[in-house]
């Protein structure tokens, strides 16, 4: 048998195992959709100048294969978080920048963070109703500061409180968490509880975020 003929049997192979994993694991799916929302608190440095507020979390995964207890899964998930920036903390920004303009006629202003990762997941079933689950990756951490103001031409032009600063900071990112998901009847959602933390590097080094999401899995 050829190389070629070896690798089409490999695949026609996996091609065959999925759907008769599918039958006699009706309530396995071997590729999962989440999303989940919550709050996320930020630590490290960061926690003395940003106070957290809420998150959302969106991801797909996949396995290979159906084993008993223990999974093995790659997902690929999204965070969104926002936190608000503390009044001490941007009073001492304006002391350290007095001749940014911008920045000395801001009144407040959110962080805005924006993180893609990609997560190695293990999945032990603890029951019929009950699955645990840990995971780890690294992905790419985008940190945005933006500052807001007093309109001062009028609410047609500026309506609400204008942004007078932004910055954005692009870097790596490693997270790790875990969760808990409840099954319940077959074909329907998973309702899950995780916490992830998600720490950025290089520019980002002083931000750690901790997540604390409720969601579905399908």
């Amino acid at each position: 048998m050829s190389n070629f003929s070896r690798i089409a049997a490999f695949f026609a192979s996996m091609v065959v195992s999925l759907p008769a994993s599918a039958q006699t694991q009706p309530d396995f799916h071997w590729c999962t959709l989440n999303a989940a929302a919550g709050y996320s608190a930020v630590t490290g440095k960061d926690g003395s100048n940003l106070s957290g507020q809420w998150d959302f979390q969106a991801g797909v995964g996949a396995t290979w294969e159906k084993a008993k207890t223990w999974n093995w899964f790659l997902n690929v998930d999204y965070l969104y978080a926002q936190a608000a920036v503390k009044s001490a903390a941007l009073a001492e920004a304006k002391i350290l920048n007095p001749t940014d303009v911008g920045l000395l006629t801001a009144t407040g202003g959110t962080s805005r963070f924006n993180v893609v990762a990609l997560d190695l997941t293990v999945r032990y079933q603890t029951s019929r109703s009950a699955e645990i689950y840990a995971f780890g990756g690294f992905g790419l951490f985008r940190r945005q500061v933006d500052l807001t103001g007093v309109s001062d031409q009028g609410a047609l032009l500026q309506p609400g409180n204008p942004s007078v600063f932004l910055r954005n900071s692009n870097s790596g990112s490693v997270d790790g968490g875990g969760g808990i998901n409840f099954r319940r009847k077959n074909g329907w959602a998973i309702p899950y509880v995780e916490v992830r933390v998600v720490h950025g590097l290089a520019v980002n080094k002083t931000t750690t975020l901790v997540p604390l999401s409720v969601g579905l899995r399908f």
